[in-house]
């Protein structure tokens, strides 16, 4: 089943689109930003939230294989 990254992450019943909250893409991004700057080493938080929407990108494409 492929996923669809504008999807809600966790769907409500409200909002503009049927549903309010964070897309799958955002979470992902999300996740993984967090992940990354409890890490550290990042030279900027730009760079690390780049990195972050790259894996977000990544995991849905692997998703949708």
């Amino acid at each position: 089943m492929k996923t669809n990254s504008h999807e809600p992450s966790h769907p409500c019943p409200e909002g503009p689109n049927g549903f309010k909250g964070l897309t799958k893409r955002e979470h992902f991004a999300a996740t993984i930003m967090s992940g990354l700057l409890s890490q550290g080493g990042w030279d900027t938080i730009q760079d690390a939230a780049d990195y972050a929407v790259k894996g977000a990108d990544a995991l849905l494409n692997s998703l949708n294989k």
